[in-house]
């Protein structure tokens, strides 16, 4: 796609046509404001394709980073479930130990019952 214009200043000397083709003339002042032109132009696309490809590296950097995010949140989120895993654990293993201090102190109560009753019934067929 290509537009023709013209600055007021960069008209044609001359445009001859021979044929079908058509050939435009400057003189050399203008030329040489045209090379300036294309040799800006060109250290513009230079600029523009370093750039394209700088965005493009970026891009593949974001992709990358996303993938490094997700695989983080999928982490934390098996974290938390090894939390609450070792949470529900615990609370189980308070409550088996508290019911087996329970049952100790029992076991030490009737042991202590046992011993006094022992005792009064000795002492009950001693003095009989």
């Amino acid at each position: 796609m290509s537009f023709t214009t013209y600055s007021q200043d960069l008209r044609p000397d001359r445009v001859i046509v021979s044929g079908q083709d058509t050939l435009f003339c400057w003189g050399q002042p203008k030329t040489r404001v045209l090379a300036k032109k294309i040799v800006r132009l060109s250290y513009c696309d230079s600029i523009r394709q370093a750039q394209t490809e700088e965005i493009s590296i970026q891009d593949s950097m974001i992709t990358d980073q996303d993938t490094i995010i997700k695989a983080l949140e999928d982490q934390k989120g098996n974290m938390l479930q090894v939390f609450t895993l070792k949470d529900t654990q615990i609370v189980k293993l308070n409550l088996a130990i508290s019911q087996k201090d329970r049952e100790i102190r029992k076991q030490k109560f009737l042991k202590w019952v046992g011993l006094a009753a022992s005792g009064v019934l000795g002492t009950i067929l001693i003095v009989k």
